[in-house]
């Protein structure tokens, strides 16, 4: 067993290492695809979905648009050109007033997370019941409230609501994760997917809206290409010093994918990555960064060889016998540590859905939908009630004013003025 490692724990000099230069240690989540392969086979994906989703078979964006106009109640100012002046702009809005009233039912109680202690021990039953508080009290924080309160309000609209968790660093003393609302028009996913399970889609794009500053600050090692890239797009930066230049807002593609590499003529390689693309230039790539893919060695000692039940981690100071004695007790293993608590990386998007139909990850329908079309007729007979309300009556007109039979059928008999 090599002593590498085991040096380099107990702070003694490791002979085997070189002492002149640096030796920079292999980046664990860089991701080995080239830029022009990786860059064809994203923007081909990203363009096939949109085509897919606002095609004639589901027409997303347009149902989408009508959704959200009978949800805010803007339906007559979409169509006002369509109204004559003297037409009632009549709505009574029962979408919004339903949607009002089960929101507030939906998030009254949140189902309550149980944790099960791995043993019948005491000490494991106590640890289950303080993990359980811990979770439930995270869950019901204002803020996880508030993220669950807008995503469930996108869900009959935009046929899904989508959360998603990432990694704040300037969030309390040490960083912490954060759940947000991501808008359903933001994001493209994969069409060929029949689950809302994100782990499924082979991709999930995110749009996002940064400055250039912002852009260049984030991936300084990709300025060049970047502005290279604008240029060649139409959007010319001519100083990039220039504050009014860089506070131009741009729009860049945040990707999570699922990536299969080669590794023998019957053996592939699942690579879970993500990147970062403005146009066909990728600013940055990687491996899932939520996940550990490197791991830690550490050394563990056996009571028992081979009996995990008396296996312990190695004290330091036999970790400093061993390598002052130059080599490894028989009782004593090198094993390398994964901090996971998934078995595989996960795309960090949830997605809602209720109306599931098992053919695309989005749901086919929703109750708004479903019910445009009553709005509309409630609409249409409460109009016709408030111009019945302003009718003054029969029309009677008399030949001894000159009006002709065709003088008449011009007018517009229904306009009370």
């Amino acid at each position: 067993m090599a002593l590498d490692n085991l040096l380099d724990r107990t702070g003694i000099d490791n002979p085997l290492q070189a002492k002149d230069g640096v030796v920079q240690d292999a980046d664990p989540l860089m991701i080995e695809i080239p830029d022009e392969d990786l860059i064809k086979v994203i923007n081909k994906r990203i363009a096939d979905s949109q085509a897919f989703f606002d095609g004639d078979r589901y027409k997303l964006s347009v149902r989408r648009e009508k959704n959200e106009q009978y949800y805010l109640g803007r339906q007559i100012v979409a169509n006002e050109k369509k109204y004559r002046k003297y037409e009632a702009k009549y709505q009574d809005n029962a979408l919004y007033e339903i949607e009002a009233s089960i929101k507030p039912v939906a998030l009254s109680r949140l189902p309550d997370m149980i944790v099960t202690p791995g043993s019948e021990s005491t000490e494991s039953s106590d640890s289950a019941d303080n993990l359980s508080l811990i979770i439930n009290s995270e869950i019901k924080k204002r803020d996880n409230r508030a993220v669950l309160s807008l995503a469930f309000k996108h869900l009959p609209v935009y046929f899904t609501g989508i959360i998603k968790v990432r990694w704040n660093p300037e969030k309390g003393e040490h960083g912490d994760y954060e759940f947000e609302v991501v808008h359903p028009e933001n994001v493209v996913i994969d069409e060929q997917c029949n689950t809302n399970n994100a782990d499924d889609m082979k991709f999930v794009a995110q749009a996002m809206k940064l400055t250039v500053q912002e852009v260049v600050m984030r991936f300084p090692d990709k300025q060049a290409d970047f502005l290279k890239e604008m240029t060649r797009s139409g959007v010319k930066i001519k100083d990039p010093d220039n504050w009014t230049n860089m506070a131009t807002t741009v729009k860049i593609w945040e990707v999570w994918f699922t990536w299969y590499k080669k590794k023998s003529e019957t053996e592939y390689e699942r690579i879970d990555g993500v990147l970062w693309k403005y146009g066909d230039c990728i600013l940055k790539k990687m491996k899932n960064p939520n996940y550990d893919h490197e791991g830690v060695d550490k050394y563990f000692t056996y009571g028992v060889p081979g009996d995990e039940s008396t296996k312990q981690e190695a004290p330091p100071e036999m970790l400093m016998q061993a390598a002052l004695m130059g080599e490894v007790p028989p009782n004593m293993q090198q094993e390398t540590i994964y901090r996971n608590y998934f078995d595989m990386p996960h795309k960090p998007y949830f997605f809602m859905g209720f109306d599931q139909w098992g053919k695309v990850a989005y749901d086919e329908t929703s109750r708004i939908e479903q019910n445009i079309m009553n709005q509309e007729n409630m609409d249409t007979i409460g109009k016709r009630i408030i111009e019945k309300l302003r009718d003054r009556g029969k029309h009677v007109f008399s030949k001894e004013t000159g009006l002709t039979g065709k003088d008449i059928e011009r007018m517009d008999l229904n306009n009370p003025d």
